[in-house]
């Protein structure tokens, strides 16, 4: 049953998610047996409060989520200080993340830049233009 929630977890793209569905999913990927490592949540809305929600989860020992994608996802910079924690966190596995089609803007990008500063960070692939 994992291996078949994990196929249908990877790709979610366009499926009209809205934030309301992130404490689920949040829950589905922090569990221990989880075992999915890429996540493509690409034009759903999942808005900046969201987006708070699994960032958070990707704090967790048990995520691991190494790719995630959200791109066209109706995000702000307002959501940007999660992602730069997670990205500073010791037990994020997250090595690539796409942002891109978003409204991150200027004060955005540099709160993620504060966490690719981080010794912590794993992150080799960042596409948030």
């Amino acid at each position: 049953m994992s291996s078949l929630l994990s196929l249908y977890l990877h790709s979610l793209f366009g499926c009209g998610l809205t934030s309301r569905c992130c404490s689920a999913l949040s829950s589905a990927l922090s569990s221990p047996h989880s075992r999915l490592t890429e996540l493509n949540l690409n034009e759903n809305n999942m808005e900046d409060s969201g987006v708070d929600q699994l960032f958070e989860l990707l704090r967790s020992e048990n995520c691991k989520l190494e790719k995630l994608n959200l791109s066209f996802c109706g995000l702000t910079s307002r959501c940007c200080s999660s992602p730069s924690s997670v990205l500073s966190s010791p037990h994020s596995q997250l090595t690539e993340l796409h942002l891109s089609n978003n409204k991150l803007r200027d004060s955005g990008a540099c709160q993620l830049c504060e966490g690719l500063r981080n010794p912590n960070c794993k992150l080799k692939t960042l596409m948030a233009g």
